[in-house]
């Protein structure tokens, strides 16, 4: 099915929305990487960094789900 959008979506209001999302979860990528590349992850208990990585895997997901549909958008 083909739902066409003009007119019913600002596509650059819907740009920078997505755009801002995925700025966000990349910052949260680099918390997370940082965190889990120093001391944190050698002491920390074993199921608090397992819910890191989840978190930080989710965060780059999240990040290339958002890139993909920016490159759609155009």
């Amino acid at each position: 099915a083909f739902l066409p959008l003009a007119g019913m979506l600002d596509l650059e209001v819907e740009r920078r929305r997505l755009a801002k999302q995925r700025e966000s979860a990349l910052q949260e990528i680099q918390r997370l990487e940082r965190l889990l590349g120093g001391e944190f992850a050698t002491r920390a208990p074993q199921d608090v960094v397992a819910r890191a990585q989840a978190k930080l895997d989710g965060a780059r997901t999240a990040a290339e789900k958002l890139a993909a549909q920016l490159k759609e958008l155009g």
